[in-house]
């Protein structure tokens, strides 16, 4: 029974402990060339209303989301707030923009344990643009938190592959 007890600890305390050797930052990057000129997706990507249509944080990921709009809805300053059952709650607001060159979004999930800095890039080439999606996530300084962290990174790939995917289709 000691030696159960002495297992059950190990496992229980060898995460939390591993998870300070964690960084608190991580860098996702993933790109996609969309046959479409940047302004066009720039345009789509900037008006936070048609979020729904492209965004893996939508309705196609979690349909109780409820969505709300800050006083803007597209540029610098734009904001979204939403709320859902798989999704829990967020914000996201557009804190950066160059037209048709960079966006840059600062979102918070899960009552910001986990902050996001979203950097856009469109770059003009031969068969449209060339979208850059860096994402920089900041967890909280606890272990859990930058445990917790690697294993929302795998999520937030999987969404970014998704909103490229989505962009290309609609775009």
């Amino acid at each position: 029974m000691e030696t159960l007890l002495i297992i059950l600890a190990i496992l229980f305390i060898l995460p939390i402990l591993a998870g300070w050797f964690f960084r608190r930052k991580i860098v996702v990057v993933e790109s996609k060339t969309i046959n479409s000129p940047p302004d066009v997706l720039y345009k789509k990507v900037q008006d936070l209303t048609s979020w729904q249509e492209w965004s893996a944080w939508s309705t196609h990921n979690d349909p109780a989301l409820a969505v709300n709009f800050g006083d803007r809805q597209q540029g610098r300053g734009a904001v979204l707030e939403w709320k859902g059952s798989k999704m829990g709650k967020g914000k996201l607001e557009i804190t950066g923009a160059k037209p048709n060159k960079e966006l840059v979004i600062d979102s918070g999930f899960h009552t910001n344990r986990f902050k996001v800095q979203h950097q856009l890039l469109f770059s003009p080439n031969d068969t449209g643009c060339h979208l850059i999606w860096k994402a920089t996530v900041t967890t909280k300084y606890s272990s859990v938190a930058r445990l917790l962290g690697r294993l929302f990174m795998r999520n937030l790939r999987r969404d970014i592959q998704i909103g490229l995917q989505l962009l290309a289709q609609i775009a």
